[in-house]
């Protein structure tokens, strides 16, 4: 499995150790931080939730897009368990299992649809948590529910239209102004304003 690197250095391998106690750990505290602030910018920049839980399954991460997707602000959700907010979910099953899932289709909530990507989070052979990271499906299966919706109506028609033509299927939006009497009245008769059906 490949695995990111946020540090820009060469994995597992320490900062300089030469110098004094005090350089080493200078070094290493500068390390950490720019790592930290590594970490923040890609879960600030990411359009995906993201949510990090430790090995005792607390929230130790939650990003922007986490806080819109489900409503919980990260003050009110970091450092506390999981499970008091959800259950059914992947990322504690993953970091339980130490197994991957990518793109897999997950329904956490009712009326919310996410393809999420999870994988433990492992050092030296020992699971430490996982994350977790949900791209927000719902307003494309609302779509797609309409846009089926729309082509049962549009094979219905069409096939009114075969069996009874286009005065039959059309009857109940023809207007009853004058005006538009006189315009549907000249329609030669027989004229269809579709093809037919193959």
């Amino acid at each position: 499995m490949a695995q990111g690197n946020v540090s820009g250095g060469h994995r597992g391998a320490p900062p300089e150790s030469s110098g004094t106690a005090a350089d080493r750990a200078g070094r290493l505290e500068t390390v950490l931080l720019r790592t930290e602030a590594t970490l923040a910018a890609v879960l600030d920049a990411t359009g995906d939730a993201v949510c990090v839980v430790d090995e005792g399954e607390r929230v130790t991460a939650w990003n922007r897009k986490a806080e819109q997707l489900w409503q919980i602000k990260a003050a009110d959700i970091l450092g506390r368990n999981i499970n008091e907010f959800f259950s059914n979910l992947m990322v504690t099953r993953v970091a339980r299992e130490n197994t991957a899932v990518r793109g897999r289709y997950h329904q956490p909530l009712p009326g919310t649809h996410v393809l999420i990507n999870a994988v433990p989070i492992a050092a030296g052979g020992t699971v430490l948590g996982g994350v977790s990271a949900e791209k927000d499906i719902t307003g494309m299966m609302h779509l797609n529910r309409a846009i089926t919706h729309a082509g049962r109506e549009v094979r219905e028609l069409k096939e009114a239209v075969a069996q009874g033509g286009a005065a039959d299927a059309f009857r109940s939006l023809l207007g009853h102004h004058p005006r538009m009497r006189e315009v549907v009245a000249s329609v030669p008769s027989g004229r269809t304003f579709f093809p037919s059906p193959s």
